[in-house]
């Protein structure tokens, strides 16, 4: 390819940056500073130099690529959107999951007392019974203690 502003802008810098990149640092942080430095300015001027040879090569957009453009714009905002609603989501089940942990717990120790409950009754009848069904025993057999 015989391009003359190739030859004279481009590829001199290109040389030169390759040969910067391709140097081997004695000190290492003050070479590497150095050298990223060297490389940043070899990448402005490079940018500098090529954009008027860039230029004509940048056309109108076509109304596809609006379109593609546009497309691209809204699925961002779309899964911006879900991501935001998901995490509202997550945010009200964790509330709601400790929520229904403390729910638990009350129901649990409620459980509890109605079992105490339950067993203190059942312990009431119980001896109840049994004293009754003592005492007329003893009535039938004629002991009265």
């Amino acid at each position: 390819m015989n391009n003359p502003v190739l030859e004279k802008t481009f590829f001199p810098i290109l040389r030169q940056f390759v040969d910067k990149a391709l140097w081997m640092p004695v000190s290492p942080l003050h070479s590497t500073i150095r050298n990223t430095q060297e490389h940043i300015d070899a990448e402005e001027k490079l940018a500098i130099e090529t954009s008027p040879m860039l230029a004509p090569l940048s056309m109108p957009r076509s109304p596809t690529q609006e379109y593609v453009d546009a497309e691209g714009t809204f699925a961002i905002e779309t899964k911006s959107h879900v991501n935001t609603t998901v995490n509202a989501e997550i945010t009200h089940l964790r509330e709601q999951n400790v929520l229904l942990a403390h729910l638990l717990g009350l129901e649990r120790t409620k459980g509890e007392r109605v079992r105490d409950k339950l067993i203190g009754r059942v312990s009431g009848l119980l001896t109840k019974f049994t004293a009754t069904r003592d005492r007329e025993l003893e009535e039938g057999f004629g002991m009265r203690m």
